[in-house]
């Protein structure tokens, strides 16, 4: 597969080099910066380098796009549809909703594959706590909490939003819907972010509690991520601290009920991590490959920019 990359900063590096790893082809890089060219040369060996994001959309040598400059917007990622190119875009999909499911729609019809990098879903941490969720014998759902601080505050209102939109997909994810209103609390201090809550809310709020929790810092101090989802029967933790981690610890306390609580009921075990931007990149080709729906796929994008609307009201 040929891909075409429009962006070329750390986010678009990373992706380019895993791609090379998986044998996949950068064949064009719209990158304006000119005095970037020889670091672009050097990831991308005979690629194409082009300044507009049109040129590299427009090629006949390019299988798919790969969308990940912070103004990446809708009308880009149309033009990639009704030009035949498969597309990996940056989370969220669009800024509006209407927008998100017009161009989930657009793909759906023309059958490319558009994939919104909602990397919580690749996580394999989450994955097994939404495993546990829904197994019967474990209870029926009645919270989910997730809380992870960053070491660097968001530089503008867009990196804030795009960090919202990863958490909100992973409650999306493991709801498999998203409340009726999200409510929103942060705190800012000048232009900076430090912290920020979403709890559920509204009439027609499912009855299952639902809180988001962010947290940054400017001092030294390790990005964590937590989640936590509680049943009738007890409770399930995913805790990983430190991004490069290779493992993170999930602990399992089912009683059985109120009379059957025990200290023997806790289970802690480890899960071995694999890198989730490489398991995405890995989906996005084979569901080019083999004509498969994405787990986080257009439709699902649309559904979290919704979530991110109701936050923002």
């Amino acid at each position: 597969m040929r891909l075409g990359f429009v962006g070329f900063g750390p986010r678009g590096a990373e992706y380019a080099r895993i791609m090379g790893e998986l044998r996949q082809e950068v064949a064009c890089v719209a990158h304006p910066l000119i005095g970037d060219r020889a670091g672009v040369e050097s990831a991308c060996p005979g690629a194409v380098l082009v300044r507009s994001p049109e040129e590299v959309i427009a090629s006949p040598d390019v299988d798919a796009v790969v969308i990940t400059r912070p103004t990446g917007d809708a009308s880009m990622i149309h033009e990639a549809l009704l030009t035949g190119k498969h597309v990996l875009i940056e989370a969220p999909l669009a800024s509006t909703h209407s927008e998100a499911r017009e161009l989930a729609n657009l793909a759906q019809q023309r059958g490319q594959v558009l994939l919104v990098a909602h990397t919580p879903l690749f996580h394999r941490g989450l994955q097994a706590i939404k495993e546990w969720a829904d197994k019967p014998e474990n209870g029926t759902l009645q919270a989910v909490n997730l809380h992870s601080h960053h070491p660097d505050p968001p530089k503008s209102s867009r990196e804030f939003w795009r960090s919202v939109s990863q958490q909100v997909a992973a409650l999306a994810f493991i709801l498999e819907q998203l409340p009726a209103e999200l409510e929103a609390h942060w705190k800012r201090r000048e232009d900076t972010f430090e912290s920020a809550r979403l709890v559920a809310c509204g009439p027609e709020t499912p009855s299952i509690d639902c809180e988001l929790q962010f947290s940054f810092s400017s001092a030294p101090s390790r990005a964590t991520q937590r989640i936590e989802v509680r049943t009738d029967r007890g409770r399930a933790v995913m805790e990983q601290r430190g991004i490069g981690r290779s493992m993170v610890r999930l602990e399992e306390d089912l009683d059985g009920g109120p009379d059957e609580r025990a200290p023997e009921d806790v289970l802690r075990r480890e899960i071995r991590l694999e890198d989730p931007k490489r398991s995405l990149c890995e989906h996005f080709t084979q569901c080019i490959e083999e004509r498969l729906p994405p787990r986080s796929d257009g439709h699902f994008g649309a559904n979290v920019v919704a979530g991110l609307e109701r936050a923002r009201r």
